[in-house]
C-alpha cells in the first residue's frame, strides 16, 4: 500500500512534533552593525538587541544591574501592560509573577497587585536619589531607549550613565540579587 500525503521534513523537532524553526542570527548588515557597538564576538548574542543587553557586553554594567533592568521592565510591563512582550523580558516576567502570566488570559488579581507593590516599592526607593535615576532607567530599561534621541547604540553621557548606574545599584541592594565577583 502506498502511502499518502507528503513526505515528512528533515530537521530537529520540538516535543509536540512541529519542525524547530531555525536559530536567525541576524542578517550580515545588522551583525557589523552590532559588531561595531558590542565588539565581534558580541555581535551574535541575543542581549546586543536591546540597550541593557549591550550595556552588559560592553562592562558598563554587571550581570546583577542587568537582571534588575529587566525585572523593573518586566514588572512595569506586567502593571501597565504592553503592546507586545518582549522576548528579554519574558524569563523575567515569568520570574516576578509566576509561569504562565505574560500578558495572557492567567493573569490574576493577586499576581496583578503583587507587581504593582513591587514597582511601587522599586520607584519610591529608586526616587530616593532623585527623579533623574527614575527617568533614565525608564528610558534604557522600559522604552528601550537611550537619552531619547541617542538610538539603540546606547550612548550613555556621563551624567545619564551615574543616574542608571544609581538606580540599578538601588534595584540590586532592595530585590537582594547576588553579585557575582569573580
Amino acid at each position: 500500500m502506498a502511502k499518502r500525503g507528503r513526505p515528512r521534513k528533515d530537521g530537529a523537532r520540538k516535543p509536540c512534533g512541529r519542525l524547530r524553526e531555525p536559530k536567525d542570527i541576524g542578517s550580515d548588515m545588522a551583525l557589523a552593525h552590532r559588531a561595531a557597538i558590542v565588539g565581534a564576538k558580541n555581535a551574535t548574542d541575543f542581549r546586543a538587541g536591546y540597550p541593557l543587553g549591550i550595556l552588559y557586553l560592553r562592562g558598563e554594567i554587571d550581570q546583577a544591574e542587568h537582571d534588575a533592568g529587566l525585572i523593573y521592565a518586566g514588572t512595569r510591563a506586567i502593571v501597565y501592560g504592553s503592546p507586545m512582550p518582549r522576548s528579554h523580558l519574558a524569563e523575567f516576567v515569568e520570574t516576578v509573577c509566576g509561569p504562565g502570566t505574560l500578558f495572557g488570559e492567567d493573569r490574576h488579581e493577586e499576581q496583578d497587585a503583587r507587581a504593582s507593590r513591587r514597582l511601587r516599592e522599586a520607584t519610591a526607593y529608586v526616587l530616593i536619589d532623585g527623579r533623574r535615576p527614575l527617568d533614565v532607567l525608564q528610558n534604557v530599561a522600559v522604552l528601550e531607549t537611550a537619552g531619547g534621541a541617542y538610538g539603540p547604540e546606547c550612548y550613555l553621557n556621563r551624567r545619564e550613565h551615574e543616574a542608571l548606574k544609581a538606580a540599578l545599584d538601588r534595584l540590586v541592594r532592595l530585590w537582594k540579587i547576588e553579585r557575582n565577583t569573580g
